[in-house]
């Protein structure tokens, strides 16, 4: 539990912050830009040469100046203040401010704070001038981006060369500092068990993901030659209409002239239409969720009635354009332009850098946003790494995967790999999200249904076969039954009880399961999929109660500040905040989640077919996060409140394992998802490894009494979906 009242007093704080320069002449020149490199590499070849810093929230910043930037300084050159500082260093993205001075000041990361983190937990801008100025501070120098480009590049101008720029460079490296304490006044203090799990988070981060070097350089030049492909492959398809996979409004147009006629297609484009003399028109959109759904439904009708040559070609041409025109391909030369010198992924994660509900995010190479989706079997897969090891060129990897855009998505999770007489072990906790959520409504009979499964998983129907069973009035161990016998319907039907179950719990309509069925190759048209919202409601009242119980919870903190009202197992509390009201909702685990100036605001719609055409303005209830102004419904609350409570479980598990107090060096955490917690291990600790990783993810926390956890545990020598 997290004790609200314990935190660090601002006169522990230094803060601090530093500009720097690299070195020239690095073997890869993107190692000489923190822009396309990682902190870790960057740091290695680079130094301060300006350090701004201030004692407390209150002190005057101070500024240090090297007196040759060309050059790495010594010890002796910096201030003995700093050198002698038995407090806390804060800065904004801390990592990269401690690993430039870790050559002098040490490399503890409890010795570091993170106002970034500390914007955070008060669910700010993760941007440090938008976070000061949404506590009333004026924003940076506009030439700040010019005068870094001028003196922090290896062949930078010096301070003799350009000195009027660089005395404007020394100011505006001290509005950093201004704005960090700035921020710490205007929002809430962190508490120091939150500081606690950023140093686990941190660990984590230095100790970096093991990589197949070999495997991501052969990724990375199949990719390459897909790109200058890409455009010959688009141009085929369409018969010379589109030459380049950048072209999308004639993406848009040639689609559409192609699915218009077929309204089980065209509705997933369509944004608005009307008719205006006889004549329909229309407002087209055709982006990346949009084309997914698109795939879904030209997949469904493939597999039914077959395709016409013009939908074949549509969905050869969405194809192409969901993987090719994404980043995915590209990840594989981000990995080698981030690994450290040990061939480490490291700084992958950024603690809390969900602001709304404290969930982790990634950077980089992007771990959270990798597919789920296996390229196949394990043979497959190591077939397919030796490929891209041998360097094979692109004809070769597209016979063994077939749309290459595709394969390179599907193998980067593969890249990921232990190290030599090491493997990977990892756990996913199961269905943890839909245990979540009813366990903070207090839904016992519907806890029960994991109960029983975790009792006895072989001869007890999935959530996904009781979900169906309870949308449909079906005998559930029938459908079991079913299932086990492969029965086609019943795997249909298990289908839309998945996707139910996996969309719906936030109050999601029909545009949500649309949405979710088209992440697992799955179509519905918008009377199926309201028939199958409106099931899963009806066989699911707790939930609905539970969704109206969170918005009068909210809304009554919001009229009554100061007082406390629950719902399930969550509280909501209005307080002042300067002239604003913040509402937090406070988790079992007590750890708050914020949202600020909460207040009515004016939500506009304008026409579709005329932007200066306004059609309604409506007063709501709204509040500021981290990407701005969001107006509230009961749907985003339960998230928040389920996610977020998700996350508490992952942060302490994670704090768990790296708990100073045990040995676990034989077997440290590497990586983690959402659900998921990587770690590499001595390959003749396997056993050990898994049954403590099982262990510490099911570990009977006080403030977790009655969820029932589950978790998988798997291991291999990289890291797969396709392991059972």
């Amino acid at each position: 539990m997290h004790d609200l009242t314990d935190y660090i007093p601002y006169d522990d704080f230094c803060f601090v912050d530093c500009e720097t320069r690299s070195a020239p002449g690095q073997d890869d020149p993107r190692w000489e830009s923190i822009l396309t490199t990682s902190t870790d590499r960057y740091s290695d070849n680079a130094w301060p040469i300006i350090i701004t810093w201030a004692f407390g929230v209150d002190g005057p910043v101070r500024r240090w100046v090297s007196r040759d930037i060309t050059r790495p300084p010594e010890r002796a050159d910096l201030p003995p203040e700093l050198l002698e500082w038995d407090g806390y260093f804060a800065a904004w993205n801390s990592g990269f401010d401690r690993k430039i001075l870790r050559t002098h000041f040490g490399p503890d990361v409890g010795d570091w704070l993170d106002m970034m983190a500390q914007a955070s937990y008060n669910n700010m801008p993760l941007g440090l001038d938008r976070a000061a100025k949404s506590c009333g501070l004026e924003g940076k120098m506009e030439k700040g981006k010019a005068l870094i480009k001028m003196f922090c590049t290896p062949d930078g101008a010096t301070p003799e060369e350009q000195p009027e720029a660089w005395d404007q460079f020394c100011v505006y490296a001290d509005v950093d500092v201004e704005q960090m304490q700035a921020v710490a006044k205007g929002s809430l203090p962190v508490p120091y068990s939150i500081w606690r799990e950023l140093w686990t988070s941190e660990r984590i981060n230095d100790r970096g993901l093991p990589y197949d070097r070999e495997m991501a350089a052969g990724g990375a030049a199949i990719a390459d030659a897909y790109a200058d492909r890409l455009s010959a492959v688009m141009t085929e398809i369409t018969g010379g209409d589109i030459t380049s996979p950048k072209q999308f409004v004639r993406h848009r147009a040639w689609v559409w002239e192609r699915v218009r006629g077929n309204p089980f297609l065209a509705q997933h484009m369509i944004i608005a239409q009307r008719t205006v003399e006889g004549v329909e028109e229309f407002v087209l959109k055709m982006d990346r969720p949009r084309i997914t759904k698109m795939l879904a439904a030209l997949e469904t009708l493939n597999e039914g009635e077959g395709l016409t040559d013009e939908e074949f070609a549509v969905m050869q041409l969405l194809t192409e354009r969901e993987y090719g025109a994404s980043a995915a391909p590209a990840k594989f030369t981000k990995m080698l332009a981030m690994a450290n010198k040990d061939g480490r992924l490291t700084g992958q994660y950024v603690f809390a850098g969900a602001t709304q509900t404290g969930r982790y995010s990634s950077r980089g190479v992007q771990l959270h946003n990798m597919t789920n989706r296996p390229l196949g079997d394990l043979e497959m897969e190591e077939g397919v790494a030796f490929l891209m090891i041998d360097g094979e060129d692109i004809d070769v990897f597209a016979a063994a995967v077939g749309n290459v855009g595709k394969g390179l998505s599907l193998m980067i999770r593969p890249t990921i790999t232990a190290g030599p007489r090491k493997l990977l072990v990892w756990g996913d906790w199961a269905n943890v999200e839909a245990r979540g959520l009813p366990w903070l409504a207090k839904a016992e009979k519907r806890l029960d249904v994991f109960r029983a499964i975790d009792a006895d998983p072989e001869n007890t129907p999935d959530v996904y076969l009781q979900a169906a069973a309870g949308m449909y009035n079906m005998d559930a161990d029938k459908l079991l039954e079913g299932h086990k016998a492969k029965d086609k319907d019943v795997k249909g039907l298990r289908q839309k009880g998945k996707i139910a179950e996996l969309a719906l719990g936030f109050a999601g309509g029909a545009g949500a399961l649309q949405s979710m069925a088209a992440n697992y190759g799955m179509s519905f048209g918008a009377d199926e999929a309201q028939d199958i919202v409106n099931r899963w409601r009806a066989a699911n009242a707790w939930a609905v109660e539970f969704w109206d119980e969170v918005w009068a919870a909210f809304l009554g903190a919001v009229q009554n500040v100061g007082t406390r009202h629950d719902a399930g197992r969550v509280s909501y509390e209005a307080m002042h905040v300067g002239d604003q009201i913040w509402v937090a909702c406070y988790l079992p685990d007590n750890r708050p989640i914020f949202y600020r100036n909460v207040r009515e605001r004016i939500d506009i719609e304008y026409d579709a077919f005329d932007a200066d055409v306004v059609v309604s303005r409506t007063s709501k209830l709204s509040f500021e996060g981290e990407a701005g102004v969001k107006f509230l419904w009961k749907g985003i609350l339960v998230e928040n409140v389920t996610q977020a409570t998700c996350a508490s479980i992952l942060r302490e598990t994670l704090g768990r394992l790296e708990d100073d107090s045990v040995d676990n060096s034989h077997m440290p955490v590497v990586g983690h998802t959402h659900d998921e917690i990587i770690l590499e291990v001595d390959d003749t600790a396997v056993a050990e490894a898994a049954s403590s990783l099982e262990k510490a993810m099911l570990y009977p926390s006080p403030w977790l009494g009655g969820l029932p956890l589950g978790a998988d545990i798997s291991a291999h020598k990289w890291y797969s979906k396709a392991v059972d």
